[in-house]
């Protein structure tokens, strides 16, 4: 599919890295739009003792595969709990709610959820850059067999134990401002950008109407023998017969 590739764009420059050894292609070529999620973001508000658990999907489905490290992600969420922490669940689209049935939900969604998280615990994803931008601390639970992009990983905390999360959530260490932009990129106007960018790339690649040739007929001889008999002759392929 890469010779029909019409245009190209990444919310930052580390997105676009990612998107050029996937396709293929030169990251210069890549235009860096920003996430028009993150337009309007809302004011980060924190509450003090909260903290939300952003899930994956623990069981495979015919939708897609289970995320490593699910079970570490419950039992951190249980001993911060028993910690005294205030445990929101903000559930990914294809998790199982009833095997969060033990927790409050967060029913307004993960996003929105994270304005008043004083932390977000998850398994690393594409959430977490846009959790990071909104100001939240982010602990990402790890596993060997977890496959994602080094810069989501870069914007939290990585912890592979239930002891190393209680401890980074008490630290709270916010994504610092230089990995946060590389991942993120320019924030704000960002859905004008893209707008522009795709209008204007597929405007340049629709085909050009060609223009009508306009040729005056020649005339139909209405006396004579026809051309055939004046030794003209039918111009027909060669059959090699």
């Amino acid at each position: 599919m890469r010779h029909r590739l019409v245009g190209a764009t990444a919310q930052s420059t580390a997105e676009a890295a990612v998107f050029a050894k996937h396709w293929g292609i030169r990251q210069r070529d890549i235009t860096i739009v920003g996430n028009p999620q993150l337009d309007d973001l809302p004011a980060y508000r924190p509450v003090k003792g909260t903290v939300v658990v952003a899930t994956s999907v623990t069981p495979p489905s015919e939708t897609g595969g289970a995320a490593p490290g699910s079970e570490l992600l419950m039992d951190t969420a249980r001993a911060l709990r028993d910690h005294g922490y205030r445990v929101r669940v903000g559930l990914h689209p294809r998790e199982d709610p009833a095997l969060w049935s033990d927790f409050e939900i967060a029913t307004e969604g993960t996003m929105k959820a994270a304005e008043t998280a004083e932390v977000v615990v998850g398994i690393p994803g594409s959430i977490f850059p846009q959790i990071a931008a909104l100001g939240a601390p982010v602990v990402g639970i790890t596993e060997p067999r977890l496959q994602v992009p080094e810069y989501i990983l870069s914007v939290a905390t990585p912890v592979d134990s239930i002891a190393e999360a209680l401890a980074a959530v008490r630290a709270g260490q916010k994504t610092a401002p230089d990995t946060l932009r590389a991942a993120v990129g320019p924030l704000g106007g960002s859905r004008a950008r893209l707008w522009n960018y795709w209008r204007h790339a597929l405007s340049a690649a629709a085909p050009q109407p060609t223009q009508a040739v306009h040729t005056t007929p020649r005339p139909v001889p209405t006396h004579g023998p026809s051309p055939a008999r004046q030794g003209r002759g039918l111009s027909l392929p060669r059959t090699g017969a």
